[in-house]
């Protein structure tokens, strides 16, 4: 398993006390799971988020960020910035049980009568599932609700709260897995790190606070 600059600097982060996670055990277990991402028989017209995706990411923060601000990161700080980068998108993830027990979900429920797109695109949306096969639109119109939520899906994992908590997908109880070793804090930070990606206004840290103490 060859290690990129990030993560090698990550890993240097297990050695302290407050990262006592098995840095190789994550990495595997999250290249398996988005590896068999595609495979899943969802989100086929969708932007590859396999850990092709990962590793891509991996090599753009080397150049992305300064050499000047790289110096002055910590191994904490490029442990949390990876495991981000692993787990960002993991909530974009659906198994068939829970696409199947889809109804269940009151948040999918809500997203069904509280349409996210303005009037126009969503009458332009619910035309183009008239227009398919009724079980490639059902499939569409959950993919829509997980593309739409899966920062927030990821972010309940990590944290362990109740939003989510339908024992429908398993992704909650690898990531359970993967973090229980983690300081609540931490596993909360990382957390929102993930969630921060489908967020707006993320640059306002009078809103999202560069401090967590």
């Amino acid at each position: 398993m060859q290690l990129s600059f990030a993560e090698k600097k990550a890993e240097e982060a297990t050695k302290l006390p407050a990262f006592p996670v098995n840095f190789h055990k994550v990495r595997s277990h999250v290249e398996t799971v988005l590896t068999e991402w595609k495979t899943s028989g969802f989100f086929q017209e969708y932007t590859d988020h396999s850990f092709i995706h990962v590793r891509d990411m991996l090599q753009t923060v080397e150049w992305l960020i300064p050499p000047e601000t790289q110096s002055e990161m910590t191994s904490a700080d490029w442990f949390m910035l990876v495991l981000a980068i692993y787990f960002h998108d993991m909530g974009l993830i659906i198994t068939r049980a829970e696409f199947e027990g889809r109804y269940k979900d009151p948040d999918f429920k809500t997203f069904l009568d509280n349409p996210i797109l303005a009037a126009e695109k969503h009458a332009q949306f619910l035309a183009k599932l008239a227009s398919l096969p009724a079980d490639v639109a059902e499939r569409l119109r959950y993919e829509e609700y997980v593309r739409f939520s899966h920062g927030k899906r990821v972010r309940a994992w990590l944290e362990g709260g109740s939003a989510f908590e339908d024992t429908l997908s398993p992704m909650r109880d690898i990531l359970e897995e993967l973090v229980r070793p983690l300081d609540p804090t931490i596993r909360r930070d990382l957390a929102l790190l993930c969630e921060s990606h489908t967020l707006n206004g993320i640059e306002n840290t009078t809103i999202y606070k560069t401090s967590q103490p």
